[in-house]
């Protein structure tokens, strides 16, 4: 052998061997940094562990309501009534919506929003009376007892939720009930159908996942339309209106939603772990959380049609040999350390963020949150997003997740508010001069926004009208402006405004108006 060739081959074994020299430190360094944030975490008090972050257990199984409640709920199926119900929150104007309960009949559409013909009480209550005795035990199931999902906490994001569902069917059955109620005149049944929705949504509180308090969410949400027509509905009493307002304020959604985001991060740790462990578990989990963008699209399959198709498939098929025979391994050995490492410290500044939105009653330090990491997944480098792909994506994701229980809980607040301002209005003859003059009779303190904290902002007007909001995601007061700020936008609905602002009932040259506009150009 030549001393040339010795020499290249003195190179080559360098350039081989530095790659691998470089992949050996990123493994010792991650893992090193891993375990002290992880001694550093414990030591500041926080949950790393499934079993240290479970909710508490119900006393005894036997009076565990949930699979009465669930098998309920799946009689009522999933049915369309909810595209032939009128719509609850039908705004037709900025901070106007249609009263329904003197509706002689409406337009509805089939699940394409196409093809609308009209729909009356008669037919959609005719259609109701197959589903009336499953909804009787539904709601016999939600009162009698509180239910435990028994959720498999330890197969983190693989815990199977077919109860979620059908759950949020029943309360959209609920909800057209509480209209159709409303209409007949049987105030007491409309509020039990809108007292049952929202006690469901705080039986689920103690579902430690995500994905259930979002759930919890939507749930309480489909309460707001028939609560917001209840309130229109002449005849409503006082104790009728004080159960409504109990079962508003018994929802909690803020504080929750970081347990929530507890377990979220201890069930991570575990699918962490696994992912080292197993290279078709950690191949499993990156396709489903989107990561194999790296290499090309995953979501092979079909049927070809063309020579093309057939070499887009096998170039597909070569991208998936390539990542689970050479990137997952590369991943597990070199970088799975430190990519759980990001993303405890992502997830740390969320919860941190989260924790003090509660102790402020102010959504800014999560809205801050949000937006640096965004901006720094946004701004990885390329072997940031090489090395790291789940750590920064899953954070910024979940971040959103404490904005929108903040969200809700304005549009609970603005809820509860209106139904206090309600029972003065009706104890008093008149709207309330302040919302001051609602405490302590109405509400135990002067109800503040999320949004900015300070107190709702609130003016009274002429026959009990009144302008009541929030200032709405922007943070900014724009003087109750219910206009949604994209031009040209026909989304009335109030948390689309400027302002989030309490709507009040629209007049017939407004929905006439509406109508105008829905109607189909020649």
């Amino acid at each position: 052998m030549t001393r040339k060739q010795k020499k290249l081959l003195v190179v080559a074994g360098i350039l081989v061997a530095l790659p691998a020299v470089l992949l050996v430190e990123e493994h010792f360094r991650g893992k090193w940094a891993l375990a002290k944030l992880k001694r550093q975490l414990s030591a500041k008090g926080e949950k790393l562990a499934v079993n240290d972050c479970r909710p508490p257990a119900l006393e005894s199984a036997a009076e565990n309501g949930h699979f009465e409640l669930v098998r309920a709920a799946a009689m009522l199926g999933g049915s369309s009534l909810t595209l032939a119900a009128p719509r609850p929150l039908r705004a037709v104007a900025p901070g106007k919506v249609e009263v329904i309960h003197s509706l002689t009949e409406w337009k509805v559409s089939n699940a394409n929003r196409k093809n609308a013909t009209n729909n009356n009480w008669r037919t959609l209550e005719d259609s109701f009376t197959a589903w009336r005795d499953s909804l009787a035990e539904v709601k016999a199931a939600i009162r009698r007892s509180p239910f435990d999902a028994n959720i498999d906490y330890v197969r983190g994001f693989e815990a199977p939720l077919p109860h979620l569902t059908r759950l949020r069917s029943a309360t959209q059955h609920l909800g057209i009930d509480a209209l159709i109620q409303l209409h007949n005149g049987r105030l007491d049944e409309a509020v039990d159908d809108i007292e049952a929705q929202l006690l469901l949504s705080h039986q689920m509180r103690n579902e430690r996942l995500l994905i259930s308090q979002l759930v919890r969410i939507a749930i309480a949400a489909n309460a707001i339309g028939p609560t917001w027509q209840a309130l229109q509905t002449p005849g409503l009493t006082a104790a009728q209106l004080a159960r409504l307002q109990r079962a508003w304020e018994t929802n909690e959604f803020v504080v929750i939603m970081n347990q929530s985001l507890e377990m979220e991060r201890s069930m991570a740790v575990a699918m962490f772990a696994r992912m080292r462990s197993s290279a078709d578990h950690a191949a499993k989990m990156m396709d489903a959380m989107g990561s194999w963008g790296l290499f090309g699209n995953t979501a092979a399959g079909g049927n070809v049609q063309s020579f093309d198709e057939w070499v887009e498939q096998l170039s597909e098929g070569g991208s998936r040999v390539l990542t689970r025979g050479f990137y997952v391994p590369l991943w597990q050995f070199a970088w799975s350390h430190q990519d759980e490492k990001f993303y405890l410290e992502a997830m740390q500044e969320v919860l941190d963020g989260s924790r003090e939105a509660v102790r402020r009653y102010s959504v800014a330090p999560v809205s801050r949150v949000s937006k640096r990491l965004e901006h720094r997944w946004e701004n990885q480098s390329a072997y940031s997003r090489l090395s790291r792909p789940l750590s920064e994506l899953s954070a910024s994701s979940l971040a959103k997740s404490p904005q929108r229980a903040a969200s809700f809980e304005a549009q609970r607040t603005l809820t509860v508010t209106a139904i206090a301002l309600k029972r003065h209005e009706l104890r008093h003859g008149s709207a309330a001069a302040l919302l001051t003059a609602l405490v302590p009779e109405f509400l135990r303190e002067v109800p503040r926004d999320i949004f900015d904290g300070q107190p709702l902002r609130y003016r009274p007007g002429e026959d009990s009208r009144y302008l009541l909001y929030s200032v709405g995601k922007d943070e900014r007061d724009d003087g109750g402006d219910p206009v949604p700020p994209n031009k040209g936008s026909q989304n009335f609905h109030f948390i689309n405004g400027r302002d989030w602002v309490w709507p009040m009932p629209a007049t017939e040259e407004e929905i006439r108006a509406a109508e105008e506009k829905e109607k189909p150009r020649k």
